[in-house]
């Protein structure tokens, strides 16, 4: 009995981490390249704007 019930605690918690831990990772990635990307967008956008206005103030 109490071999059974380590092993479905085992298994339980082997299932837990291999469902769990590719799903932590990809989301974890997608937020990380999400984050960057959004990032990258707002800092170039004040480029742009000044690259605007500069010939025009000029």
């Amino acid at each position: 009995m109490n071999r059974w019930v380590a092993a479905i605690a085992w298994f339980l918690i082997g299932t837990v981490v291999l469902l769990v831990l590719p799903l932590y990772l990809e989301v974890k990635l997608v937020l990380w390249i999400g984050v960057g990307w959004y990032a990258d967008k707002l800092r170039r956008k004040p480029d742009d704007q000044a690259s605007r206005m500069s010939p025009g103030s000029s």
